[in-house]
């Protein structure tokens, strides 16, 4: 699940008794999920930014109960692609593959991660680096309802 409407999909199907499998709850560091909404209305956006992220994410986990559910943290998939792939692969349950392994794969439509790289992915995925300066990140951290250096 990668947005609002993936919880409503996914909670929807469930109520309704249609079988999944599982959930994979992919989230990120709050301050870059809000620093990244607000690129064209600037800081004044913060609070509906911030609120979004936490009502979006604790409905993943609230779906994420009934299920199977694996939560996948953007920035360590960044950091550790092919052992963050390892757990993804395990979590659906087939036979993990390196960035390395699915590199012939790369030339077809699919859809790996984000709207940029709905086309092409080159088998890296880069961390966000936005520069909001500490009592800020507090800030966004506090109104996502996440604890600092934690999700």
């Amino acid at each position: 699940m990668d947005g609002l409407k993936f919880n409503t999909r996914v909670a929807a199907l469930i109520a309704a008794g249609f079988p999944v499998g599982g959930v994979i709850h992919l989230y990120r560091d709050p301050a870059d999920f809000v620093a990244s909404s607000m690129r064209n209305t600037g800081w004044r956006g913060v609070l509906e930014h911030a609120l979004r992220y936490r009502l979006y994410h604790a409905r993943a986990r609230q779906v994420g109960r009934d299920v199977s559910y694996l939560p996948l943290h953007y920035e360590s998939l960044a950091d550790d692609i092919d052992g963050e792939l390892g757990r993804l692969f395990s979590f659906v349950g087939v036979a993990p593959m390196t960035v390395a392994e699915l590199r012939p794969y790369f030339d077809q439509e699919w859809h790996f991660m984000g709207n940029s790289s709905l086309f092409r992915f080159d088998g890296m995925i880069h961390r966000s680096r936005h520069d909001l300066g500490s009592s800020k990140v507090r800030w966004v951290e506090c109104l996502a309802g996440v604890r600092q250096g934690a999700q």
